[in-house]
């Protein structure tokens, strides 16, 4: 059976779930790194564990049978450019591993993403679509927007 929850607990939580990011990050690499010849893979878990300690980390996760199979992790603070009062929420990364059904999963965690947004009170938030692995029409299903465009380069 496949849960979607906001992943929580006591102390430990979040070396829990960093554990199992640990495992999967290299399969997520490998899938949807670019410039990977110029940035070898190298996680800055201590970001996740700076954002935890503000209070602005909130990880959406999807299990299988207790086992995790696709994560969402979001910063949920004030906007830099913005009023205060407003919660603006941004996600960090979106990966479902390799399976059978995989956009069904996708489609559950980004459902129930916006839903635990919701009950948080953000009022704005933003997710990201690779070119070259474009989920933009579950995005704009669920009536986000294209906002900007980011471009890349490795220089010499």
């Amino acid at each position: 059976m496949i849960t979607y929850q906001r992943e929580t607990g006591g102390d430990d939580w979040l070396e829990k779930i960093l554990s199992e990011l640990q495992a999967l990050s290299p399969a997520h690499w490998r899938e949807f790194s670019y410039f990977p010849d110029a940035a070898g893979m190298n996680v800055n878990w201590d970001v996740y564990v700076k954002l935890h300690t503000l209070g602005w980390l909130h990880f959406i996760s999807a299990r299988r049978d207790g086992k995790l199979i696709g994560y969402h992790p979001f910063q949920v603070s004030r906007h830099q450019h913005r009023d205060p009062g407003v919660k603006y929420a941004s996600d960090l990364v979106l990966y479902v591993v390799e399976m059978p059904g995989r956009v069904l999963v996708l489609n559950g965690l980004i459902r129930f993403s916006l839903d635990y947004m919701r009950e948080l009170g953000v009022k704005i938030v933003v997710m990201r679509s690779k070119l070259d692995h474009d989920i933009a029409p579950l995005l704009k299903h669920y009536g986000l927007e294209p906002l900007e465009t980011v471009y890349g380069k490795v220089l010499p």
